[in-house]
């Protein structure tokens, strides 16, 4: 709080007054990004593109986003800060999973995901496995959660897709 102050040009006892403690400041900071993140998300999913061109935009996004993340920053929160922590995680989690749930909905009605899954099962699925990867990979290489996160996109719509999916997907992965 000390270093922040001095560098923002205000008085700890200012510091204090916008923020309890140090845990807050840090949620707060966490909330706020969270925010452009989803704004950012909200906007590739308005975007008018087949859904699995909304998919490979969003999996391209995150990969740009991973790739500014230090590991140091997401040890340190999970060491010092694990609540905030625990909730950045629930947060990324419900709305990947909200956010695939729509995409399969968009999908399926344009056929170019197949219909013989549990779209909520598979939504949830996917954004465990999205987690799993960033938070396993971020503490060593971000470059690599990066890839990963891409990868396992690619591996999951080829999995949901009908073979106008497939066609789809081919055309995107080309360009």
């Amino acid at each position: 709080m000390d270093d922040l102050s001095r560098k923002l040009k205000i008085s700890k006892k200012t510091l204090y007054h916008c923020f309890g403690n140090k845990n807050e400041l840090v949620r707060h900071t966490v909330h706020q990004y969270f925010d452009y993140i989803e704004i950012q998300l909200d906007t590739i999913s308005k975007l008018p593109i087949s859904a699995f061109a909304r998919m490979v935009k969003t999996a391209s996004f995150a990969v740009e986003e991973l790739s500014k993340v230090n590991p140091s920053m997401i040890q340190d929160l999970h060491k010092y800060h694990p609540e905030v922590h625990s909730e950045m995680v629930e947060m990324r989690q419900q709305a990947m999973k909200q956010q695939t749930l729509e995409n399969i909905l968009d999908g399926r009605e344009n056929g170019y995901y197949r219909s013989d899954f549990d779209g909520d099962f598979i939504s949830e699925l996917f954004a465990h496995q999205i987690i799993h990867i960033t938070e396993k990979w971020a503490h060593s290489n971000a470059k690599e959660a990066a890839k990963g996160v891409y990868d396992y996109t690619i591996y999951h719509l080829r999995g949901i897709s009908t073979e106008k999916g497939i066609t789809e997907l081919s055309t995107i992965e080309e360009s």
